[in-house]
């Protein structure tokens, strides 16, 4: 059975039309959408910064976790698992929290050891062609 939509009486835009047979969409009823999964939050979480981005706003944490109705934490696993972009947020713990992570990798990639070059002399064959054959 095909779904069927109805414009929304106050907003006008087209929603599907749930079990309740209002046609006054879930934004105009002030519902929290429903997030199931963690993709949806993600996708829920960066269509409101990109809706903030293009009239040239920037969130904070607090703001972003009021706006989208989820909590701080989940917003900062998304920061700290890398999936949602620091440079959209003015809040002073997001800048310092990319500033440590970006100490972190330099720390980390000043103490890697380089690998020690062996002594000995591999035998080297000469392969030819695309097959890799070994040539005697």
């Amino acid at each position: 059975m095909p779904a069927q939509f109805v414009k929304c009486s106050e907003c006008s835009v087209f929603f599907p039309l749930d079990e309740s047979g209002k046609h006054v969409c879930p934004k105009c009823r002030n519902e929290p959408p429903v997030l199931s999964s963690p993709k949806d939050k993600l996708r829920h979480l960066k269509s409101i910064l990109r809706d903030y981005a293009s009239h040239g706003k920037m969130l904070t944490i607090p703001q972003l976790a009021e706006e989208s109705q989820l909590s701080d934490t989940v917003i900062w696993e998304f920061i700290n698992s890398g999936q949602l972009d620091v440079a959209t947020f003015n809040d002073p713990d997001v800048r310092d929290f990319v500033i440590k992570r970006r100490r972190e990798r330099i720390k980390d990639a000043q103490t890697r050891q380089p690998q020690p070059v062996s002594s000995e002399a591999e035998p080297t064959s000469k392969r030819s062609g695309f097959h890799k054959r070994v040539d005697d």
